[in-house]
């Protein structure tokens, strides 16, 4: 239904992955310990065919394992 582009860097550093159906992103924040918000990336999708998408992001809170923070949105396209 939806198709990933590309990805644009902000604030990071990025590498992507495909496979199966899936994008694997690996976003870190540029060599600094630096918190706060601003944007990392931007993703872009393209519509393939009407209907429903389901997107997952999955983030650790550190590189050393989990714990883990997932979020999940519904794409529609119509």
């Amino acid at each position: 239904l939806v198709e990933f582009r590309r990805v644009e860097p902000g604030a990071a550093v990025i590498t992507t992955r495909v496979m199966n159906g899936q994008v694997i992103l690996t976003v870190r924040r540029q060599g600094t310990s630096e918190t706060g918000s601003r944007v990392l990336a931007m993703l872009f999708f393209q519509a393939k065919a009407k209907g429903d998408a389901t997107l997952t992001m999955v983030a650790a809170t550190s590189d050393t394992g989990p714990p883990f923070r997932s979020e999940r949105t519904v794409i529609h396209v119509q």
